[in-house]
């Protein structure tokens, strides 16, 4: 009997250890899977590196076009900041020219940028001024909610081809299709009437002007902002972009003339450079900044069809 309890006392205790034992074991296992990966640093890291990259897109406006989640979010910021503005811009002008004041109708080609729209419409907004902003179609399709944007600062949208194609190489029909393939995406992100058209490359043949059923808006100034823009790997030094941005300034601050259609470009750095130092400056000087379609209304000249403007635009007897 002895030996027999002995036995079972034996037992009992190898359970109570192999009981324990199992208990230490599970608690450590819970308590090891309930605490948090150690991943805090790298997610910090993260988080921070996205809000420099960010910082560094909103205030450098030099980076091109890229799908990271910072530059993103540096873009969606300025289109946030300028749609929450818009409202300092006045409605469309409908004062008419009483011959002392002077006008000129400041147009953009082939955006909207991702990084340099927005800065140039705080720039007119700044200076309360307006312009026309040409747009691909394609690129309005990209960048929707810049293309608002313009709407909403009280600027003016107009037609600059789908993808930039040459019209005077295309036949009537394709000139057709791809026009409306622009107005279309436009107007859909736009909401409003695509009522201006401007010829790629300022190609222009009989056929394109009986092709296209928009007044065909040309320019009678061009910067040449396209020709100093600021690449990549540019070869120039800063001093020699600067003085190439100071020779674009002085030549079209001492050449504008009343009733100027100005071209330009807002898919560079340079261009931007170059309206922060053009537009106060005229503005101070007494000039008024307004769309093609407000100089054409304040000047009661009629923008038809089909017809090409490319002369500044000053009363309503002077032909284009």
């Amino acid at each position: 009997m002895r030996k027999r309890n002995n036995k079972l006392v034996t037992i009992l205790s190898a359970l109570v250890i192999i009981l324990s034992v199992i208990f230490v074991i599970a608690h450590f296992a819970s308590s090891k899977s309930s605490k948090p990966k150690d991943n805090t640093n790298a997610g910090t890291t993260v988080t921070q590196q996205d809000k420099t990259e960010k910082e560094e897109t909103e205030n450098s406006g030099t980076k091109a076009s890229v799908t990271t989640g910072a530059t993103t979010a540096a873009t969606t910021a300025k289109t946030e900041t300028v749609t929450e503005k818009a409202a300092a811009i006045p409605p469309v002008t409908t004062e008419k020219y009483d011959g002392t004041a002077r006008y000129a109708a400041f147009t953009f080609d082939d955006g909207p940028s991702p990084t340099i729209t927005n800065e140039v419409l705080k720039v007119l907004r700044d200076n309360n001024a307006r312009a026309t902003f040409f747009i691909l179609g394609q690129n309005a399709k990209a960048y929707p909610n810049i293309v608002k944007n313009i709407v909403n600062s009280g600027c003016e949208v107009g037609s600059h081809s789908y993808s930039h194609k040459n019209y005077a190489k295309l036949t009537s029909s394709e000139i057709k299709s791809d026009l409306s393939n622009s107005v279309k995406a436009i107007e859909e992100v736009s909401g409003t009437t695509v009522r201006l058209f401007r010829l790629p490359y300022g190609s222009k043949s009989d056929t394109v002007k009986q092709s296209i059923n928009l007044p065909i808006i040309l320019w009678s100034y061009d910067t040449r902002d396209w020709a100093y823009k600021i690449k990549k790997n540019d070869k120039r030094s800063a001093s020699q972009i600067e003085a190439d941005r100071k020779a674009i300034v002085n030549k079209l601050l001492n050449s504008i003339r009343d009733g100027e259609i100005v071209l330009m470009h807002d898919m560079n750095k340079m261009t931007l450079d170059v309206c922060k130092e053009v537009i106060p400056a005229l503005v101070k000087d007494g000039w008024k900044i307004v769309s093609v379609s407000e100089l054409a209304a304040m000047r009661d000249k009629e923008l038809k069809s089909g017809t090409i403007y490319s002369m500044p635009i000053k009363d309503a007897k002077k032909t284009s």
